[in-house]
């Protein structure tokens, strides 16, 4: 196969599936890796953006002025597998917690960008600097927000916003 000449007319501007591939099989094995990895990431970066609107629309909805330090999703167990769904656990900077709160059209995100997961697998983000991470056995998703795994805190010394507006 040739490689594209970056000489010639560039490549088109509007792509079908089968101008793509036809495109693509003008490239040498190096430029098709570095274009594959080039629309990776911009996939990615699309989906970082979008999930990061849903957070913070969300919040902002639901919890008006409250400053939030953490918002952790985790999977649950479908027929085909675990998968990250609408519900997470928010983290409040007042300490509290609010736990199952739901970020409508999150799951299909989650679903396109990480298919399916183990069940231990956690994704995070902080709200206000849009700094994702995750982590397939969920135990360094804490940390990297700076708030305490509800996990390992005793109850009732696990404050959650019900428990304290009683």
């Amino acid at each position: 196969m040739p490689t594209h000449n970056s000489t010639a007319a560039g490549p088109p501007t509007t792509f079908t599936e089968a101008t793509a591939l036809a495109y693509a099989r003008t490239l040498d094995a190096s430029s098709r890796q570095a274009l594959h990895t080039a629309l990776r990431d911009l996939d990615s970066a699309e989906f970082d953006t979008s999930i990061v609107d849903i957070v913070r629309t969300t919040l902002a909805e639901q919890f008006p002025g409250e400053a939030v330090t953490g918002v952790v999703f985790s999977t649950d167990e479908y027929d085909d597998g675990h998968f990250l769904d609408n519900y997470a656990t928010v983290f409040f900077a007042d300490g509290t917690i609010e736990e199952s709160v739901r970020f409508v059209g999150a799951n299909d995100l989650f679903t396109d960008e990480f298919g399916a997961r183990g069940e231990q697998f956690k994704w995070g983000i902080n709200p206000s600097t849009g700094e994702i991470e995750y982590d397939d056995y969920g135990d360094n998703i804490y940390a990297f927000l700076g708030v305490a795994d509800p996990d390992l805190i005793a109850y009732p010394a696990h404050p959650t916003r019900a428990s304290t507006s009683l």
